[in-house]
């Protein structure tokens, strides 16, 4: 069995890709340059051994790339999922060639094996791990009513008097985090915090309330704005939604008023 298959546990990990250099001080110059080695663009010349497993992917990615990795056997044995490096990725298709980043290669390897919750990665240090999708909604996402979907990134990292609107857009390579221009001068706030596996919605609303702003969700964007602005807009997406679902039931209704009329006679023409 490959070297980085060795270790076993619950998942730990610190997601931070694609962070700038200011913000990474509490990070090693390892983990660094892996994040770095991940968001390369590379050309891949595709696997089309019908014989290939997981295991040979991924050595042949440690090997050309210089990557470590690690499964979490345990998140996978709690889906019926064992041996999982023996698992073939190419018997019914080949992965084609393909020039993109290591991390998008990556994900295309996980998208072909068994997973109920689905296969992934995270970062933990310079290593790392395959897991599954119901172990980080366990371990990160656990006292949340409304899981979302998908799950928001996990950021990591050392935040030291850093302008609000300068952290917002180091935060933007996670996903989409707008400013609202009129908050320009709570903008050049300076935030701190040392963050550890903490949701990107989390560590936004975490930042906004520091510079006295608010987050209000918004399709699949984070809109950053005034407090008075954020009810204003939390209040209209409600009685949005109110209409929405009073057009709905009302359709529903007419639907059922038309199964309810009888259909109409039909008379056939006496011959002769």
């Amino acid at each position: 069995m490959c070297p980085f298959f060795s270790r076993k546990g619950w998942l730990i990990v610190a997601l931070a890709l694609l962070m700038a250099a200011p913000l990474r001080a509490g990070e090693s110059a390892a983990g660094r340059e892996l994040r770095h080695r991940l968001s390369d663009t590379v050309n891949l010349a595709g696997y089309d051994d019908p014989r290939m497993t997981l295991n040979d992917a991924l050595d042949s990615l440690s090997k050309r790339y210089n990557l470590t990795f690690d499964i979490n056997e345990k998140a996978f044995e709690l889906e019926n999922v064992t041996e999982l490096e023996r698992t073939p990725i190419t018997d019914r298709s080949p992965i084609p060639p393909m020039r993109t980043t290591l991390a998008t290669i990556l994900r295309k390897i996980l998208r072909r094996v068994p997973s109920d919750s689905g296969a992934t990665y995270l970062i933990r240090g310079d290593i790392i791990e395959i897991t599954t999708t119901a172990a980080i909604r366990k371990e990160f996402f656990a006292d949340r009513l409304v899981m979302p979907n998908p799950l928001p990134p996990l950021v990591s990292g050392a935040f030291d008097k850093v302008p609000l609107e300068d952290t917002l857009k180091e935060l933007n390579h996670y996903g989409n985090i707008v400013l609202d221009a009129r908050a320009a001068k709570e903008g050049q706030v300076q935030v701190s915090a040392d963050l550890v596996n903490v949701p990107l919605d989390t560590t936004v609303r975490m930042f906004a309330d520091m510079a006295g702003l608010a987050v209000v969700p918004m399709d699949n964007a984070l809109y950053v704005t005034s407090k008075d602005n954020a009810r204003a807009l939390l209040k209209a997406r409600e009685k949005l939604r109110l209409q929405r679902e009073r057009e709905k039931k009302e359709k529903a209704n007419e639907d059922k008023d038309k199964e309810k009329k009888p259909a109409p006679k039909t008379t056939t023409p006496k011959a002769g």
